[in-house]
């Protein structure tokens, strides 16, 4: 397969999230994961490349590994090169556990049978669960401000980040790959990324016929999906301006 089909979700690899040996270690906030930790439960693809989507974090956790060979350094030093330096980032995301940030976390909480649970808790690597942030984690580990994200989806979308040709191909419509999702609010098209894990929840979204992007961070998880509660009614009251 190629590199654009892991970027598409459409290599055939399957998801390592859903795999009962790794959901295992996930329980442990200390394991000392690795990126082989994932790519070694990888079997045969179950489909052939290119031919369908099958949304998969294993893939963009390949993706890192694919970063750090190609540019003979870490990922968190290409993050750097190539993001935080240019967009003038390096107070507001960080990759690399480093012990300066920890302290800025906040502390992810998840809604499990009507109690809010602590996902912290019980770390002791530096108080964060090590299957939250970190180098290995390049499908969403990275921690970083709502600023932040605001000024990299802004930039990326916007065409201040990447090359005109692959602005392009990320938002082509249609087709097998989805690289960047489309959805539509209040009458318009906004571009851009929503999620959720243990503990927080993440909207990120730019609408190019103003321009303006709207993100938001929560460090909830719950069957509201706060986040997108949030974004729905920042986005409507900012569309009343």
């Amino acid at each position: 397969m190629t590199v654009r089909e892991l970027l598409g979700h459409t290599s055939g690899y399957r998801d390592d999230e859903d795999d009962p040996a790794v959901l295992r270690l996930l329980d442990d906030p200390d394991y000392a994961w690795t990126r082989d930790d994932l790519e070694r439960r990888e079997g045969p693809v179950t489909f052939p490349p290119g031919s369908r989507f099958d949304y998969c974090n294993s893939c963009y956790v390949m993706l890192g590994g694919v970063v750090a060979r190609a540019g003979s350094a870490n990922v968190g030093d290409e993050l750097h090169r190539f993001i935080v330096g240019p967009l003038g980032l390096a107070a507001d995301v960080d990759i690399d556990r480093s012990a300066s940030y920890a302290s800025r976390i906040a502390r992810g909480f998840d809604l499990r049978k009507g109690k809010l649970v602590d996902t912290f808790a019980g770390a002791r690597d530096l108080g964060v669960p090590t299957f939250d942030w970190g180098p290995v984690w390049t499908a969403g580990g990275i921690v970083a401000t709502a600023k932040a994200v605001a000024r990299f989806t802004d930039a990326l979308l916007g065409g201040s980040l990447v090359s005109p040709r692959s602005l392009a191909t990320m938002l082509a419509p249609g087709g097998k790959a989805v690289i960047v999702e489309s959805d539509g609010y209040d009458g318009r098209v906004w571009r851009g990324h929503g999620g959720f894990y243990d503990g927080f929840t993440a909207e990120a979204w730019y609408d190019a016929s103003r321009p303006v992007t709207i993100a938001v961070l929560a460090n909830r998880t719950d069957d509201a999906d706060p986040a997108t509660l949030v974004w729905n009614r920042l986005t409507s009251a900012y569309d009343r301006l």
